[in-house]
């Protein structure tokens, strides 16, 4: 009886299922309640004999009327045929593939489908195989879908009766949602115009801010822009908004006389023995360097701090940065914006002088300040 339903069904249903694709079930996962019936020999002789369990199963349509889906389930029965039974329930496993042939080509909230296909399980070790066929009804609500089968379950070897499987359940989407696709009239032939680039860069005169310049698309169709009209454009200019000469990348040269002071008070940082606390001899030069500095606003300041080889490497590099940095508090403590300060410690790694001898020592020990644009 069931192999005369499997084969009614697809002959109804197997002509229309291939003359239109545009519908195709969504891909569904899904949990179900199931009945697995190994001794009655019809469908629903006796409840109580059934044996529970639960399957996981995935659905994907892929033509108008046909789906497959992927089914893992388990039960704990004590036989499954006459030549397995066991004197407690045992872990049954199944694993099945199969497809479903729907009644209706596209959505309804109801549709009726048979379903076939094979599967395979495990029972105390022992490998099972069958075929399945049989009715079922989905439900549609809003995306969820409810489903009820009953099925017939031929064996394919004598360690497995044939059997009824019963099952309720509900799934949901996975991935993204089929959308319906919309149909984009063709431009009217009326609506054409012939479009103008009267500069020849590849952007058209309605939307290029200069039409009679050639420029780039990301500056609108103008030139690239030279803020501080120094003739050299915003892309190779370090300083755009200051003014400057092409040898130093359009920032302006550092007059010699400022350099001249900075270099000046540089020479005249003092700090206590092995320490980084500044002595007092020290603050008239560096209230020059705030006084350069308040005044020319587009100056920063680079503060290098630099040993002799008296200690060890890691202790003088320590030292080295923490003088660099008490010379940019000082700074900034007088009113120095902080963004335009940078202190950096090199240790004992660039000496200027030899460290044989204690006036080679000294002149190693220093701070060097470097203005910048």
């Amino acid at each position: 009886m069931p192999r005369l339903l499997l084969i009614a069904f697809l002959l109804i249903f197997t002509a229309r299922a291939f003359t239109q694709t545009k519908y195709k079930h969504p891909t569904t996962l899904g949990i179900n309640f199931i009945l697995n019936d190994f001794k009655n020999k019809s469908f629903f002789d006796e409840v109580s004999t059934m044996d529970a369990g639960l399957s996981i199963n995935y659905l994907k349509g892929f033509t108008r009327h046909f789906d497959y889906t992927i089914s893992f389930s388990c039960s704990f029965p004590n036989e499954v045929s006459k030549h397995l039974t066991a004197n407690d329930k045992s872990l049954l496993l199944q694993g099945d593939f199969s497809f479903r042939a729907r009644l209706f080509g596209k959505q309804k909230w109801i549709n009726p489908f048979l379903q076939f296909g094979t599967g395979a399980g495990s029972y105390r070790s022992n490998f099972l195989s069958y075929f399945l066929s049989g009715p079922g009804f989905e439900f549609n609500y809003k995306d969820v879908y409810f489903n009820a089968i009953l099925q017939y379950r031929p064996s394919l070897s004598n360690k497995l009766n044939n059997h009824y499987y019963y099952s309720i359940g509900i799934s949901g989407l996975i991935g993204k949602k089929q959308k319906k696709k919309r149909l984009v009239e063709p431009p009217k032939i009326q609506n054409l115009f012939i479009v103008k680039d009267s500069d020849g860069d590849g952007i058209v005169d309605s939307s290029d801010a200069c039409p009679t310049v050639p420029g780039l698309k990301k500056y609108g169709g103008c030139p690239i822009p030279d803020s501080d009209r120094d003739g050299i454009n915003d892309e190779e200019d370090s300083c755009i908004m200051v003014p400057g000469v092409k040898e130093n990348h359009g920032c302006p040269l550092i007059k010699k006389e400022e350099k001249e002071k900075i270099d000046l008070a540089a020479k005249n940082i003092f700090f206590k023995t092995g320490s980084y606390e500044l002595l007092e001899r020290s603050f008239t030069p560096l209230d020059d360097v705030v006084k350069i500095l308040k005044e020319n606003i587009s100056l920063s300041l680079t503060i290098e701090g630099h040993t002799d080889n008296v200690g060890t490497i890691q202790s003088n590099q320590t030292l080295s940065e923490n003088r660099a940095k008490a010379v940019m508090k000082y700074l900034f403590d007088k009113g120095v914006d902080k963004t335009r300060l940078s202190a950096i410690g090199y240790g004992q790694l660039k000496p200027i002088d030899t460290n044989a001898n204690p006036q080679g020592r000294a002149n190693n020990r220093r701070v060097e300040l470097k203005l910048t644009y």
